[in-house]
């Protein structure tokens, strides 16, 4: 049975400081920047994945990308070998950090992102960011604020990875409709 005296969820969010001094995107018909994140140690290599998954979009589209890992990401090597060979084939641009500390700050000037379950989506939905979210395992899959209703497309817990259903779903995101849909869903959450 629930506990009465844990309290989760979107009425119970807090809002760390740094979000409430940030700046809100606005929307924008062509996106501009992709937000990759999958938490604290991303034991599935999500980000390494997605990135492989998004990469023929954002090079269409001429889309840049923000990579932020937590640091305990176990496959930190083999993703700076890959952006190594990323940067020398001249494709968009990819920045790449582990400095989760500043959040706000890399999500301010992002126009839709892809992320885990966790309370990010809280952060996502806060500064505007329509998303695809993935879960990395069950007690994530339980965590149902990142939803449509909110503005998230929700693709469920992925073992194995599904990389063809997570690039259709930053395909649907890339057009404004349903990413202005989604961008005006989150505008109506205030978790200040």
């Amino acid at each position: 049975s629930k506990d009465p005296r844990v309290l989760n969820g979107r009425r119970y969010f807090c809002l760390r400081d740094e979000f409430v001094q940030a700046r809100q995107n606005p929307f924008r018909e062509k996106p501009r920047r992709i937000l990759i994140t999958f938490g604290g140690t991303d034991d599935s290599d999500f980000t390494r994945q997605t990135l492989e998954a998004v990469l023929p979009l954002c090079r269409k589209q001429g889309i840049a990308l923000s990579l932020v890992a937590g640091p305990g990401y176990a496959h930190k090597e083999a993703l700076a070998e890959r952006l190594e060979v990323l940067r020398k084939e001249n494709g968009p641009e990819i920045v790449y950090t582990h400095a989760t500390n500043v959040m706000s700050g890399i999500m301010e000037g992002c126009d839709l992102a892809v992320c885990s379950a966790g309370r990010t989506v809280y952060e996502l939905a806060h500064m505007r960011i329509p998303s695809v979210i993935l879960a990395h395992h069950i007690r994530e899959d339980m965590h149902t604020f990142a939803r449509p209703k909110n503005g998230f497309i929700y693709l469920g817990v992925q073992h194995p990875f599904q990389a063809e259903t997570v690039r259709k779903a930053v395909e649907r995101l890339l057009e404004p409709g349903l990413r202005r849909e989604y961008y005006n869903r989150m505008s109506r959450c205030d978790f200040t």
